[in-house]
């Protein structure tokens, strides 16, 4: 199996554990998505970090580099959901768009910086 049909398989995971909690958070605390989607998002790639590390890189945890990481995909997840609260956009739309592209740039950053052996 590669490395892409791994990360996808964990990403799969990692999308249901995002839209639970995202779903959860704006029915039980809050109608913030930026927040929502922040929150969904470092739960998810918790759990994502870990499995990906050892199931589809089969590497060592660097987390000097998945701090760089939540960072910059952490600032994606909080100004799209910023952008859906200005634009009073459904949160489904919210989820489906930042999935997207957190699977898109999440494959290229964790593939060529998070898991790299050298940079």
């Amino acid at each position: 199996m590669g490395k892409i049909v791994r990360y996808g398989f964990v990403g799969l995971i990692n999308t249901f554990l995002h839209w639970t909690i995202f779903y959860l958070f704006l029915a039980t605390v809050s109608r913030d998505q930026s927040l929502a989607n922040l929150l969904g998002f470092f739960c998810a790639n918790l759990f994502g970090f870990v499995t990906n590390s050892k199931f589809t890189f089969r590497m060592t945890m660097k987390y000097k580099r998945y701090f760089l990481y939540l960072l910059g995909m952490g600032s994606i997840a909080a100004l799209i959901g910023l952008f859906a609260d200005e634009l009073n956009i459904n949160p489904i739309f919210t989820l489906v768009f930042f999935s997207l592209v957190s699977f898109m740039i999440g494959y290229i950053y964790s593939n060529y910086f998070v898991f790299r052996e050298k940079v």
